[in-house]
């Protein structure tokens, strides 16, 4: 682990995802809007990918040739999904055979500091 802290069994150690957390909300706006996005939806009570999906796909911009695929939009979620599990923002529950989505209080923390801003 970068931080020296003993291993965990997880990805990053708690200093590592906050100041990655930070940093996003610093400096990487785009990044920064894809959680803010997904925490939104989470909040308006989203928890499953196909829902977040078609909640995911208000925020697409037209476009000339035609609009983003379905594929496109579920592989964007789901890489934002992966990124805000890894930094402790949301947390996947099983719910049978499927997968929901919740956020933790991390992310919860997240979407108010940015909301207050």
């Amino acid at each position: 682990m970068l931080d020296g802290g003993a291993y965990t069994g997880e990805k990053l150690g708690e200093e590592e995802r906050a100041f990655l957390v930070q940093h996003i909300r610093d400096n990487v706006p785009v990044e920064d809007f894809a959680i803010r996005a997904v925490l939104a939806a989470l909040g308006a009570g989203v928890r499953n990918p196909d829902d977040l999906d078609a909640a995911l796909g208000e925020y697409m911009p037209e476009r000339s040739d035609g609009p983003f695929s379905p594929a496109f939009l579920s592989t964007q979620r789901a890489g934002a999904i992966s990124r805000m599990t890894d930094l402790g923002l949301v947390v996947r529950e099983r719910e049978g055979l499927r997968v929901a989505y919740v956020a933790s209080q991390v992310g919860k923390k997240y979407l108010e500091c940015v909301t207050a801003a």
